[in-house]
């Protein structure tokens, strides 16, 4: 053996005898480990994981220690489930240490199916020029919830049955379309198509891969898979369409022409810019992609949550129904003044939302470098943690008899000059549905408009209620540590005898 090709195994191997030594170095604290008796399947995990957290919550959690449980991802990482002690330094850890972005590409596979990334210039149009734009937005997205509800419910003089998930997301996305892209592409119905089924088409992907492909051969599925190749091919539809009004957006800006919008396209280009990035048709579309998937799916399916929940409480949708219509007589429609004024709707929602949440994990970040907390406790760079989000929700220790519905929990007397403690989109210590810290979801504000937005439109001019004398709420479908209202329950839509009078202004 030649002195070169010694000292090039030396060399290695004294690489990974280094990474060996450092990895003992930094492991994490030990901990109890959380698994299913029996059967260990992937799909059990991905179906019953609530099982799992709810049994560390009443063991470990409550007694302020963490747990790990199995990472469908990557069975080397195990997913671990930190009690709330440690959820300060958490929520409050510097990007570089704790990443929620890292996290969310290491748990959806975003790299290896071509999702979009969760970049800087994403988080700041979400987090700064959108919640800037939402108070002139408003009067637009109201609009467009009007002519959604005309165009998409059908006539319904007479009970009529309805699945209404397919309607509430095409509302949805002809919202916050207009929002992201503007008036070219807002109204385009080859874009609508695309943005409406985009998230569907990369979760299929996401599962495909994660049950065919180990993890060090997952790159190989853009070559192999048909359900990555789909996204790949959407992504290319995607900056195709976006592309001319790019390249108009961008010319008129050379030319300093009267720039009129205030959508997303001019806010990534603008951070673009700033932070000296090109800006390319195929990556503003990747992002355009990326936010419609975080708003447009979930916030559908919040509604149709809520709607549920509605109809089971009838004396509360009456309440809220006729909030609703003194709140637009008072403040001459639908306006930010309204929706403020809108205090039972908000506790309402707000109810659902903690008894219905779903995501079943929240405040996901990421280690990137090993880190030790206040107690001691240490957990190894690589380390995948999470805080038991619909546990909470159901503790009697924070929130009392946790699993009645309380219409008004969370009800802020606006006669009361403290008022405004709680609402739809707060996060706390005890309330973490939105994450926390950096990271909670910057695009709950306008979540919370949207929802209350097609929430009174519908009320005033609906009634529901279930196909069957006596049906109640179906049950959640799990899936991946996320927990869905079942979307294939139909209800029974009746437009409101004297609904033309009542939203004169409205509808």
């Amino acid at each position: 053996m030649n002195v070169a090709v010694f000292s090039l195994i030396a060399v290695i191997g004294g690489w990974y005898l280094l990474r060996w030594m450092r990895t003992i170095s930094t492991r994490s604290s030990p901990m109890p480990h959380v698994e299913f008796d029996g059967d260990k399947s992937r799909l059990r995990y991905a179906r019953e994981s609530e099982k799992l957290i709810a049994r560390g919550y009443r063991d470990y959690l409550k007694k302020g220690q963490p747990f790990s449980m199995r990472n469908v991802v990557n069975h080397r990482r195990p997913l671990v489930v930190l009690p709330r002690k440690y959820l300060d330094e958490v929520r409050n850890a510097p990007q570089h240490e704790m990443s929620f972005p890292r996290f969310m590409e290491n748990l959806s596979i975003l790299r290896d199916v071509g999702g979009p990334l969760i970049t800087d210039e994403l988080c700041h149009a979400t987090r700064v020029d959108l919640n800037r734009a939402l108070p002139h937005l408003l009067k637009q997205m109201h609009e467009d919830c009007l002519a959604g509800c005309r165009e998409l419910i059908p006539e319904c003089s007479n009970w009529t049955s309805m699945m209404l998930y397919p309607l509430l997301l095409q509302i949805f996305n002809r919202i916050g379309q207009r929002v992201l892209v503007g008036p070219e592409l807002g109204r385009n119905e080859d874009w609508l198509d695309l943005t409406q089924n985009y998230t569907t088409s990369l979760l299929q992907g996401t599962n495909s891969v994660r049950a065919k492909y180990a993890p060090a051969l997952r790159w190989m599925a853009k070559y192999l898979e048909r359900d990555v190749k789909v996204v790949y091919k959407q992504r290319q539809r995607g900056a195709a369409l976006l592309g001319p009004v790019l390249k108009a957006r961008l010319a008129a800006r050379t030319e300093k022409l009267a720039d009129s919008h205030d959508d997303a396209i001019e806010w990534l280009i603008d951070e673009y810019r700033r932070t000296g990035r090109k800006v390319k048709a195929e990556e503003i579309a990747q992002d355009q992609l990326g936010l419609t998937m975080a708003a447009i799916h979930n916030t559908a399916a919040t509604v149709l949550s809520t709607l549920y929940d509605l109809v089971d409480h009838p004396a509360s949708l009456d309440d809220i129904r006729r909030e609703a219509r003194q709140a637009m007589d008072q403040h001459g429609g639908i306006n930010r003044a309204a929706l403020q004024s809108l205090h039972h709707l908000d506790s309402f929602m707000t109810e659902s939302l903690r008894m219905h949440a779903m995501p079943e994990v929240t405040v996901q970040r990421l280690a990137l470098v090993p880190k030790t907390f206040h107690d001691g406790f240490r957990i190894a760079a690589g380390t995948q943690v999470m805080f038991a989000n619909r546990q909470l929700n159901h503790d009697a220790d924070v929130y009392p008899d946790p699993e009645r519905f309380d219409a008004l929990r969370f009800y802020d007397d606006p006669e009361e000059l403290n008022n405004k403690q709680h609402h739809f989109a707060s996060v706390s210590d005890e309330s973490i549905n939105f994450g926390g810290g950096f990271h909670a979801c910057p695009g709950r504000f306008f979540a919370q408009d949207v929802i209350k937005l097609l929430l009174a439109s519908l009320l005033v001019r609906y009634e529901f209620k279930y196909p069957e004398k006596g049906q109640k709420r179906p049950a959640d479908m799990a899936d991946n540590l996320v927990v869905y209202p079942n979307v294939t329950v139909p209800l029974l839509i009746k437009e409101l005898a004297f609904g033309d009078i009542s939203v004169s202004g409205m509808l």
